[in-house]
């Protein structure tokens, strides 16, 4: 029961880390076109 902890967490961090990916991405290309 204790590993469905960390293992639903490993799994947001990933969420996380895309969604920043994706907005670091979008912020570049704003850059990018300025």
């Amino acid at each position: 029961m204790h590993q469905t902890n960390p293992f639903q967490n490993l799994i947001w961090t990933e969420e996380f880390k895309h969604q920043l990916v994706v907005c670091l991405s979008s912020h570049r290309r704003l850059h990018a076109w300025l």
